[in-house]
C-alpha cells in the first residue's frame, strides 16, 4: 500500500473519531431553563398557553411608566414569537390562555443603573394570569428575561408556560464582560451580539476596552465628555 495513502487514511479517520468525541462531550440545549438559576423557582404541571394574536405585555394602575421597559415590552415580544418563525400552527388545546403579563414597578424611573441598583422582581404564572413586579426598572427587565426564558415550544408547535413562582435577585452586584476592541476590530454586528448575550445572562456591567492609549481619543457623540476631559494638553495634565 502506498505509504501517503495510507497516512491520509489514518488521518481521515483521525479527524471523524476526534469529531464524534467532541460531538459526544456537548453539553444539550436546554429547554424553559432560567439562568442564571432564580433564588427561589417553584413550577407546577398546570400549563398555559400564549398565542401570539393575542398576547401583549401591560402596566397594572399605579406604576411607573419607564421608556426603557416599554421598548423592552417590544424587544421581548420578538424575543418570544418572532424567532420562532412562526412554525407553530398554535393548535387549539385544553389549556388556559394567557393573554397578557401585567407589570408593577414601584420606584421612579432611573436614567442610568449603578451598582447599588435593586435588580429584584417577583414572577408569578397562574392559571392564565401572569404577573411581574418590581422595585426598579431594572428589576422588570431581568423579570422579562426569565419570562421568556421559561416559555417552551411543545410538540405540536403551541407555546406553552407553566405555573410558576419565582423570587429572584442577583447573587454579586457586579456581572460582567470585558471586551477589547483596541488592538483587533469587531464589527458593530458582533458587538450587538455580546450585549443581547449578557441581557440573556442578566449582566450589568459592559467594560469597553475602545482605546488602548494614555489618552482617549475616540469621540462619541452620545457622551463627548470622553474625550473632551481625558485628553492630554501640555498646559494640564488629567489623570
Amino acid at each position: 500500500m502506498d505509504i501517503a495513502y495510507f497516512l491520509t487514511l489514518v488521518l481521515v479517520f483521525f479527524i471523524h473519531t476526534n469529531k464524534a468525541l467532541r460531538l459526544k462531550n456537548v453539553v444539550p440545549i436546554t429547554k424553559g431553563q432560567i439562568f442564571p438559576k432564580p433564588q427561589l423557582q417553584i413550577t407546577y404541571d398546570t400549563q398555559n398557553i400564549l398565542n401570539k394574536n393575542e398576547f401583549r405585555f401591560e402596566y397594572v394602575k399605579g406604576s411607573q411608566i419607564c421608556d426603557v421597559v416599554s421598548i423592552a415590552f417590544n424587544r421581548y415580544y420578538k424575543i418570544i414569537f418572532g424567532s420562532r418563525l412562526l412554525r407553530h400552527k398554535e393548535k387549539e388545546k385544553n389549556l388556559s390562555t394567557i393573554k397578557k403579563l401585567t407589570l408593577m414597578v414601584h420606584e421612579s424611573c432611573e436614567q442610568y443603573p449603578s451598582l447599588e441598583s435593586d435588580e429584584s422582581y417577583n414572577l408569578e404564572i397562574a392559571n392564565s394570569l401572569a404577573s411581574l413586579e418590581s422595585k426598579t426598572l431594572w428589576g422588570a427587565l431581568r423579570g422579562l428575561e426569565t419570562f421568556s426564558q421559561i416559555i417552551v415550544e411543545s410538540e405540536d408547535g403551541s407555546l406553552v408556560i407553566n405555573n410558576t413562582l419565582i423570587n429572584d435577585f442577583p447573587r454579586f452586584n457586579h456581572r460582567g464582560i470585558l471586551l477589547d476592541t483596541s488592538r483587533h476590530y469587531i464589527r458593530p454586528s458582533i458587538i450587538k451580539v455580546h450585549l443581547d448575550a449578557m441581557a440573556a445572562n442578566k449582566m450589568n456591567v459592559f467594560h469597553w476596552h475602545i482605546v488602548d492609549d494614555q489618552s482617549f481619543p475616540y469621540v462619541s457623540s452620545s457622551f463627548p465628555d470622553l474625550s473632551k476631559k481625558v485628553v492630554y494638553k501640555k498646559i494640564s495634565r488629567i489623570v
